[in-house]
């Protein structure tokens, strides 16, 4: 069973980027057995995506009918779940 950190992340605002950044960090110093998922679209940067993808898992929702605020809510529908909790990626991970 998995437990999730969700986040949406598009565009190109660094506020977000280098926010997704640093949570990946804090990740393994607050919630190092759970794992990350971000929900995304096409207007995130191939090398934002190529190291995203290191550390997290990416779920590209390009065109999917729902606002990209709710979009870190699928975690909901991921296979194994065992809990997740949402973020927004300019919110630092904390205890």
């Amino acid at each position: 069973m998995k437990k999730l950190i969700s986040f949406t992340l598009y565009g190109d605002d660094p506020k977000y980027i280098w926010g997704m950044y640093r949570n990946i960090d804090l990740k393994h110093e607050f919630y190092p057995d759970w794992d990350i998922v971000i929900y995304h679209d096409d207007s995130l940067k191939l090398e934002v995506i190529e190291r995203l993808s290191k550390d997290a898992s990416l779920r590209n929702v390009q065109g999917c009918g729902v606002s990209a605020a709710a979009w870190r809510f699928f975690a909901h529908d991921e296979p194994d779940i065992e809990r997740f909790i949402v973020r927004d990626s300019d919110s630092r991970l904390s205890e």
